[in-house]
Order: structure tokens, then sequence, then C-alpha cells
């Protein structure tokens, strides 16, 4: 009975370090595939960010805020979420590849943390009111780093680096709403991290794959 178990162990560790080491060499062979993905996403989400953070700034001079602020936000990550995944799920589908693959759930299970713990988060500032605002700006960018970063983990290391990026700039911001008196439109914010970064960072891509 116990070498019965122990066979049946041993197997299940095998089946599962064969399995990972599937989906490793699966991820090392669609690197190529991941970067010419990720190029319209990425520009997706500049673009929403940027036309989202216009729009806020446009509005609130005439009315806002509470908890407009961060439903406004809220909104504008469903939109570059559903825009992301038509994207993909096109990406795959000129591939012939099955969209929701093992590397893709790997890819979602890292993200989900971070995006888990910043809609929590978004909940409880917006009933609080409009103080936490500013401070909100530079929580978003650190926890959508950690998600990107820990997705990096699946996807091109460069992602990891974008994760850093997001990070950095969060604490940034915090450090500037903590040592200087400027005090910068929280809507324009958004735009210059969340639209800028992903800019950037399509814009790098399509260099180096016309240099490729």
């Amino acid at each position: 009975m116990v070498c019965a178990l122990c066979y049946k162990a041993h197997t299940m560790n095998n089946n599962l370090a064969e399995q990972n080491l599937q989906t490793i060499r699966t991820l090392m062979e669609r690197s190529a595939i991941y970067r010419r993905a990720l190029r319209p996403i990425l520009w997706w989400a500049s673009l929403v960010a940027l036309v989202s953070a216009t729009l806020g700034e446009w509005s609130a001079s005439r009315t806002e805020e509470g908890l407009v602020f961060y439903g406004h936000w809220l909104v504008t990550g469903g939109v570059v979420l559903a825009g992301a995944f038509g994207l993909a799920r096109r990406q795959a589908r000129r591939d012939r590849e099955p969209f929701w693959s093992p590397p893709a759930r790997r890819v979602a299970q890292a993200l989900a943390p971070a995006l888990v713990v910043g809609l929590v988060l978004t909940a409880f500032c917006g009933k609080c009111g409009s103080c936490f605002r500013a401070p909100m700006v530079g929580m978003w960018a650190i926890l959508y780093g950690c998600g990107l970063h820990a997705a990096g983990f699946f996807a091109p290391k460069g992602l990891q680096l974008l994760g850093w990026c997001f990070i950095l700039v969060g604490f940034g911001w915090w450090t500037m709403l903590l040592f200087t008196p400027w005090e910068p439109g929280e809507h324009a914010a958004m735009g210059l991290i969340f639209g800028g970064l992903h800019g950037a960072c399509a814009m790098y891509l399509t260099v180096t794959a016309r240099e490729s």
C-alpha cells in the first residue's frame, strides 16, 4: 500500500515537472509572438489613458469629484482590459493558437492579485471621499507595476522592467506629494504615468521590431 502511494506521488511529481518544463519551453518559443501581441495592447492602453485623462481634466473643471474620479478610472481600466482581451484573442486566432493556453493562464494568475488589491483599495477610498485621490494615483501605479513584474516571469522579460518603471514612478509621485507644494491634477498625472509609460514601451517594441 505504501509503495503504491509512493509510486503514485512520484508519478504525479513527474507529470507536474513535465508540465512546468513544457510551459517554460512554450514561453521561450513564443517570446517573439508575445512581443508582437504586446505592441497593439500597449498602444491601446496608452491611447485610452491619454483620452481618459483629457476627458477627466475637462470634466473636473465643471463638475466632479468624490466617487466620480474613482469611477472614471475604474471604467477606463475596464475599457483597457476589454480592448486587450479582444486584441489578444484576435492575435491568437490569426496565429491559429488557443487563446486561453497554459502560459496565458499563468500570466493572468500573476496579474490578478495586484489588480484585485487595487480594486478593493479603490472601493475603500471611494467610500472615504476624495481626500485619498492624489495618493491613490501612486498606489495604482505601484500595484500595476507589481502585477506586470509578476507577469514578466511568464512573458517577455521587458515586462518586468516596465513593471519597475511603474513602481518607481509611483514612489516618485508619493515623494513629490510629501515634499513639494506642487499639486498637479490627478487626471493629468494618470495620463502622464499610464499613457506615457505604455506609449514609451510600445514605441520601443515598434522600433526594435523594425530594426530586427
